[in-house]
């Protein structure tokens, strides 16, 4: 189970990011998995307390967006096309490019200070 690494390198950059922000703790993170990423969603929710027990991450909101696989013609640039669907509609180009469906990304980290005000931290990963 290879979420279980994922996981821990999540804890691990929203520690890192957090420095930024002295004080605060972790409220939510969103992140972006794409379809054929190769990471299983639930499992990586099922882990995520595990790993982030302990550390300034535990108790925060793991938000995950799934994101459906596109893709872009090299040739006619036809963008957002099915994943899958060859040739390409519009020209008949085999020469497809997968644009989205591959990511995991963090999108962003909510940060709480001691006064309750939110930060939002974006584009961070």
């Amino acid at each position: 189970m290879h979420e279980l690494s994922i996981a821990a390198e999540l804890v691990r950059c929203v520690e890192n990011h957090q420095t930024g922000y002295p004080g605060s703790r972790v409220g939510s993170i969103r992140i972006l998995v794409g379809t054929i990423s190769g990471v299983d969603p639930e499992a990586l929710r099922r882990v995520f307390p595990v790993v982030s027990e302990g550390t300034t991450v535990e108790g925060s909101d793991l938000i995950i967006e799934i994101v459906q696989p596109s893709c872009k013609c090299s040739e006619c640039g036809a963008n957002g096309l099915a994943f899958g669907v060859v040739p390409c509609p519009l020209c008949g180009s085999f020469n497809l490019k997968i644009i989205t469906g591959n990511e995991l990304d963090i999108e962003s980290i909510e940060f709480i200070l001691e006064d309750d005000e939110s930060i939002k931290s974006s584009g961070t990963g």
